[in-house]
Parts: structure tokens; sequence; C-alpha cells
């Protein structure tokens, strides 16, 4: 998915439709182009809006897994996320291309997760809930986000739900299935 400017205060913005077709957004007081056109619950439409001009989020959402890979020139970024229409999903994957990860929080409602990987080659994880004001760290549930680091592909941060394990709990946020969120990101090396 390409992200369509809208030349509103320098925002992207961009909608991705299930297959990862792109309905491209509009500037200001344009006309909206025409819904996708797909059945009723078989569609999932994502739009995200960059805090950066020079940001990209490229959205992909297959098999109920929606994959943002977000690509930042600065390092630092920030992106306000929405589920339009269409069943929610699954599992997101949130794909950075950066060279370490100081900060990545997740926000939703009162909730404010922040998840940081050291950057002396241990790639351990830390994590903190923020949660009506009050924090605290994070063990693995039920807001824990599993964190994967690859060297080629930056750092991939999941927050997936198993649906496939029955005695496992699905994390918090797919119980709560915000239709909003936000996500900021900090490269170590800016």
């Amino acid at each position: 998915m390409r992200v369509a400017r809208t030349g509103d205060r320098g925002r992207l913005r961009g909608r991705v439709a299930a297959a990862g077709a792109c309905v491209p957004a509009t500037a200001p007081g344009a006309a909206a182009p025409a819904a996708p056109t797909a059945r009723a619950g078989t569609s999932t439409v994502i739009e995200t809006t960059l805090g950066r001009a020079d940001d990209r989020i490229d959205v992909q959402v297959v098999d109920g897994t929606a994959t943002l890979d977000i690509a930042s020139q600065t390092g630092i970024g920030a992106a306000a996320v929405q589920v339009l229409a269409g069943p929610y999903p699954t599992a997101f994957v949130f794909q950075l291309h950066l060279k370490g990860l100081e900060q990545f929080t997740l926000t939703y409602g009162a909730v404010k997760i922040d998840v940081a990987v050291a950057n002396d080659g241990s790639d351990q994880a830390r994590q903190t809930l923020i949660k009506d004001g009050v924090e605290q760290p994070l063990t693995p549930e039920p807001y824990w986000m599993p964190v994967t680091v690859t060297r080629e592909a930056g750092v991939r941060i999941p927050g997936t739900v198993r649906e496939d394990l029955p005695a496992r709990r699905p994390a918090r946020f797919f119980t709560v299935q915000p239709p909003a969120f936000s996500i900021t990101w900090i490269d170590f090396f800016r």
C-alpha cells in the first residue's frame, strides 16, 4: 500500500482493505472515494494517520492478521490507527525498520504499553503498563507484547492472540478490540 498525502498539516493518511488493496485518502474538502466493495463482514478496512510527512506505513491484512510495516526516516514517529469496517483483526504485527528500539508505545483508552529492547546485544525486552495513571512493569500476560528482533527487517512487535491454544486467554487488547489506537516509536540511533 502506498500511503497518500492529505495535505492536512503534513499528515499522511491511507486506508487498506483486507486483501492489501489501498483506498487512497482524500484532501480535506474533497469528495471521498467510493468505499471498497466487499460482502458485509468479509473485508477489514484500516486507516492510518502519520504524524510526520517523511514516515510511511504499509498495511496488509492477511488471514485475519494486520501487519503494519513502518518506515521512519528520522527514527521518531507516531501514528493513529483505526479499524473502520469489517471483522476485527485477530492479530496486529508492527514491523519497525529501525537500528534499535529505544521505545515503542501502544495506547488505547486509558491503557498505555511501553516496550523497549536493550541495546547491549542481548535483545532483552522491557515492558511497562500505564493504566489509569499507574505505571507497573509488565509480566507476560495479559498485556505483554512478544518482541522478535530480526537483523535484516528491524524490530517486529506483534500483539498476538493465540486462539489455537484454548487454555490460554487472549491478549487484553483483543478482548477489548479498540476501534482506534495510537502508536509511537523512537529509534536508539536516530
